[in-house]
């Protein structure tokens, strides 16, 4: 009974009916897979079996070429079991103040979105966070409030070279404050980490299905963050709601092929 009012639900979608529809029910009905999508079914398939598959997953970074490159220290792991950083961690409204080092920053990227050794059968490296079809819609952006031995401004951070990307220097930490409602936290935060989905990178294979998937991929991103950042003795602080036009203009991107989903504040804890 319950499959069946699924999808009669689903085929009201096509009538006027559907004008009265929540936002989030049309999208989940019409993301979701049937047996008898046999499109679907095939253009998965036909992906998987081309070179040019092989290709969009060789490639599934952004790059900042003409950025100035700041090359990071090796990430050293921390001594901290897994449990234990499960066991601390927790969300902090406010930080004690202080700077991050370079070498604590190095960490949380390598260990939150980095290679972490080996590849897969396929040739391709292996990362940090699982991923839909191995597209990597996620990018990470690095935003220093108070980073030894790095400059306040923009960041992108290159996965592949371990390496920072500066494409512009601007401080960020009065629009932080404002687009994230939390003037406390950020003014005494060491830096912002700012998630973003770069849609189309799965869209071209998994069409609305896609969301879901990127969706999923930065709650793993986010999820590897703060566990790293509690097991180096670090606080953190996921903030979900801000002001997109803010946060999306700030980091140059337009809201739609690429939008930020998530900032994440790292400081000393109190």
């Amino acid at each position: 009974m319950a499959d069946m009012e699924f999808y009669n639900r689903r085929r009201r979608l096509d009538n006027e009916a559907a004008r009265d529809t929540p936002i989030y029910e049309t999208y989940h009905l019409n993301a979701a897979i049937d047996w008898y999508d046999a499109v679907y079914m095939r253009r998965i398939f036909e992906i998987n079996s081309s070179d040019i598959g092989h290709e969009m997953a060789s490639r599934a970074a952004k790059e900042y070429v003409c950025a100035e490159r700041i090359p990071l220290p090796a990430a050293e792991e921390p001594a901290t079991t897994l449990a234990d950083a499960l066991r601390l961690r927790r969300s902090s409204p406010r930080f004690f103040g202080g700077g991050l080092t370079l070498g604590e920053l190095s960490a949380i990227l390598k260990f939150g979105n980095g290679l972490t050794g080996g590849k897969r059968p396929d040739g391709l490296p292996r990362r940090a966070i699982p991923s839909g079809g191995a597209l990597y819609p996620s990018e990470l952006y690095v935003l220093p409030l108070d980073v030894g031995g790095l400059e306040q401004g923009a960041y992108h951070y290159d996965v592949f070279t371990h390496e920072l990307a500066r494409f512009h220097q601007q401080p960020a930490e009065a629009l932080l404050a404002s687009a994230c409602f939390n003037e406390i936290a950020v003014m005494s935060a060491g830096a912002a980490l700012v998630i973003t989905a770069c849609f189309e990178r799965q869209q071209i294979k998994y069409k609305e299905r896609a969301y879901r998937f990127a969706v999923l991929e930065i709650g793993h991103l986010a999820q590897n963050i703060l566990l790293t950042a509690a097991a180096l003795g670090l606080a953190a602080l996921p903030i979900g709601g801000f002001v997109d036009r803010e946060i999306n203009g700030y980091l140059a991107i337009d809201g739609l092929s690429e939008a930020a989903f998530y900032v994440i504040l790292i400081g000393r804890p109190l």
